[in-house]
């Protein structure tokens, strides 16, 4: 797997590295300095977006289970952070958000059926909002090579989203830890099946319960469309002129295609070649679109890593402690 990992950064890489020899370095260092220190105003700004992924994650929690507004938000910034900059397949962040808030509540079946909930609806809600972007594309602009790609991208994160719902409804967890029990002696000895037909009885009672499911999506849904603003204000920035019709393309788009290059770490290269052929099949420089990626990646930076020192040093401070 680490190697498999370390080939994925590589060809990010290389990505990356024949994106800025095609644009020109010099170019994307113009056009990303524009920005100034003002591209600091997009960690301020996605406090907004952060505060709909929470609210999203608090309506898939059974009413019981007692996860208050901060840690809420505490745990989905964390979850976010961990998926930004580590190599998770942006999914780890996810299950350390559950481990996060069952430290200080427990009840670890209905947090786990949670998150996989809640990775099943971020999914999903990409693929749709990827859907509306491809349909401003085509209603405003003529049709590129590039679009059937992306079609084709989108066509596959609704699948999977699809299949992994079924797999979920039929009993994931019964199915995994079934298999670990043929080839491994722990996972018998500990009974795994037991527990996991728990987890997997939570997130079919997450899906039964239609209204809090709706309402999880809707403010999914409404995290992906306040981000259009964020990537209106870093096109704002950069001194580029642009509609809002161009953003949600750029941002329904170009993150659909970074969410469907899970297996390289941060998407590092996915992002910026959507972004960059985005930009320029929208008549906007290529240039200013990489410098768009740009600036999201100093919005990972500055609040991904003090989350994960915080989480680092809570960890090793419990570690002492015991």
């Amino acid at each position: 797997m680490k190697r498999a990992t370390l080939a994925a950064l590589l060809v990010g890489l290389a990505l990356v590295t024949a994106l800025v020899a095609w644009q020109g370095a010099s170019d994307v260092a113009a056009a990303t300095a524009r920005a100034g220190w003002a591209v600091l105003s997009l960690p301020l700004f996605y406090l907004l977006p952060l505060a709909f992924a929470t609210l999203s994650w608090r309506w898939l929690l059974v009413r019981d289970l007692r996860v208050g507004p901060a840690l809420a938000y505490a745990a989905t910034w964390l979850s976010l952070a961990v998926n930004w900059l580590l190599p998770v397949a942006q999914i780890g962040g996810d299950f350390a958000k559950a481990h996060w808030v069952y430290r200080r509540i427990g009840r670890a079946p209905e947090l786990l059926a949670a998150a996989v909930a809640d990775k099943t609806l971020q999914v999903g809600t990409q693929a749709a909002f990827a859907v509306v972007g491809l349909i401003a594309f085509v209603a405003v602009h003529t049709p590129t090579g590039a679009l059937g790609g992306i079609a084709a991208g989108v066509a596959f994160l609704g699948g999977g989203t699809w299949a992994f719902y079924r797999l979920q409804r039929r009993g994931l967890f019964a199915l995994l830890a079934g298999m670990a029990e043929r080839f491994v002696q722990a996972a018998r000895e500990a009974r795994l099946s037991a527990g996991a037909d728990q987890v997997d009885g939570e997130v079919r009672s997450i899906y039964a319960r239609r209204r809090r499911l709706w309402a999880a999506a809707a403010y999914r849904m409404g995290f992906r469309v306040v981000l259009i603003g964020e990537t209106a204000l870093a096109l704002h920035l950069l001194g580029q002129a642009f509609t809002w019709t161009d953003a949600l393309i750029l941002e329904s788009l170009g993150m659909a295609v970074r969410a469907g290059s899970f297996l390289i770490p941060a998407g590092l290269g996915a992002q910026e070649g959507a972004f960059t052929l985005l930009a320029l099949a929208l008549g906007l420089p290529g240039e200013s679109g990489f410098a768009v990626s740009l600036c999201k990646r100093v919005r990972e930076v500055v609040l991904g890593v003090p989350a994960l020192l915080g989480w680092q040093a809570l960890q090793a401070r419990r570690g002492f402690a015991s």
